[in-house]
């Protein structure tokens, strides 16, 4: 199989707890050994300071090339602080929502890293700082937010409707944007994971208060399938994976049920299966079919032509259209475009 197949299972080797450090210094000191493809793609995943804490911890960081080391050791150090910088953050949002008794949860990274899944906090790379709270309280806690520091809005040019998320809220102090999420999931998928079983099954971790460790998991997993559309276009993150394989390891086995029946789900741990032992299922024609479509997508230009074309045309295009007709606000801001170009 091709290179990028390769250079991603030499990734996974790296993220395993299950690889021992004897075998993987012989895969990294090969003369062959492809560092610069390392560096492409774990940027890409957004888990370079992933892969060099765990280098570190199975104490290889010698078999780096040293510029490489220098390079890895500085960005993750920046990461580090960044994320030291980002927990006062949500600790002072905390304490602002409860004041005005906002029931909230943190999700994603920012939960993961108060709740010490990491070995190192300096191994999850962190954007948006997003926050669970009741539908019904959603536009008091942006109001709140807004009134309090993160004056700059960022996102919609039209009215939203049934949107997970609100629009970013920027405070140009602060290092992160803030999300204030109603639903884990749009409409179509909103009977995935209740909001106010979260709510109420909360626990504090590292201060914060976060997903049980079910639902952590489950999000991590299904966010990356249903909000990032990975499901329907067989796309695979390291970054969704790592954060499954951490949750498992430091907060103890998962107990799913029947949601590891779930075709979400399922999808996601055939991919993962390739890489991580942890996402293993039972043989089976769809999961073959799933696997070998992958790959074909992921080291063949061709198919991954196809794919973006295929992306474009059912993400942005279909999508685009059925905006169009069902949502007025949106009809106007398409016209107002189009007008405005015209004068």
């Amino acid at each position: 199989m091709a290179q990028r197949l390769e250079t991603y299972r030499a990734i996974a080797k790296i993220l395993s707890p299950e690889t021992k450090a004897s075998e993987l210094e012989t895969i990294l000191q090969h003369p062959d050994f492809d560092w610069d493809a390392i560096v492409v793609e774990g940027s890409g995943h957004l888990m370079l300071p992933a892969l060099y804490c765990n280098l570190k911890r199975k104490g290889l960081l010698h078999t780096l090339p040293e510029e490489l080391d220098e390079y890895l050791e500085e960005i993750t150090a920046i990461n580090r602080n960044r994320n030291k910088a980002l927990l006062r953050q949500a600790a002072d949002i905390s304490k602002l929502l409860s004041a005005h008794n906002i029931a909230h949860v943190f999700l994603k990274g920012i939960a993961y890293i108060s709740s010490n899944i990491f070995s190192d906090p300096a191994e999850r790379m962190v954007g948006d700082i997003d926050i669970l709270v009741a539908a019904e309280a959603a536009e008091k806690a942006f109001s709140i937010l807004h009134q309090n520091g993160y004056g700059k809005i960022s996102g919609f040019n039209y009215a939203v409707k049934g949107h997970r998320h609100m629009d970013r809220l920027i405070n140009d102090q602060k290092l992160a944007a803030i999300e204030i999420h109603s639903q884990f999931f749009d409409k179509k998928h909103q009977k995935l994971l209740n909001v106010r079983d979260a709510l109420t099954n909360l626990q504090l971790k590292g201060g914060l208060p976060v997903l049980d460790d079910s639902t952590m998991y489950k999000f991590a997993a299904l966010s990356w399938q249903i909000n990032d559309k990975a499901y329907y276009f067989l796309n695979a993150s390291f970054k969704a994976f790592y954060d499954c394989i951490s949750i498992q390891r430091n907060q103890g086995p998962i107990n799913l049920g029947e949601f590891s029946t779930s075709t979400y789900y399922k999808r996601f741990c055939y991919l993962g299966e390739l890489y991580f032992d942890l996402f293993k299922t039972k043989p089976s024609l769809f999961k073959s079919l799933t696997q070998d479509l992958y790959k074909l997508k992921l080291n063949y230009r061709l198919f991954s032509q196809i794919g973006r074309w295929y992306t474009f045309m059912v993400s942005d295009v279909i999508a685009r259209l059925n905006l169009f007709v069902t949502n007025g606000s949106y009809r106007k801001n398409v016209s107002r475009i189009i007008f405005k170009g015209h004068k």
